[in-house]
């Protein structure tokens, strides 16, 4: 039974190494976040400028998307088993940690 265990435990611990994110997939990552987070804004609610970087973005969103991604600062560190990120900018910031090909956000984005 142990030795089963501890075999199950070796393997997960090779699948984390082996599948661990890289520097690249993290900036992936925040890119579709960013991209998908301008798709869900509306429109019609904005005033002002707002409206204007919207319909901006709207037009250009891979312009958009590499405009903010410069804004932000993204701290890539890579663990044994996993690899973090520690984002800041635009007054946010988020903890995130990836694992088996996916990042996880504990505590999502929040205010600094």
């Amino acid at each position: 039974m142990y030795k089963f265990l501890a075999g199950m435990i070796v393997m997960a611990a090779i699948g984390a190494f082996l599948s661990k994110p890289t520097q690249d997939d993290a900036y992936e990552e925040i890119a579709h976040l960013t991209r998908a987070t301008l798709e869900q804004q509306q429109l019609h609610e904005a005033q002002g400028v707002r409206a204007a970087a919207l319909l901006a973005c709207r037009l250009s969103p891979q312009s958009c998307v590499e405009l903010l991604m410069s804004g932000l600062d993204l701290n890539y560190e890579d663990r044994i088993l996993y690899a973090k990120i520690d984002l800041d900018g635009f007054g946010m910031e988020a903890k995130c940690y990836g694992a088996f090909s996916k990042f996880y956000c504990p505590n999502g984005l929040v205010k600094q």
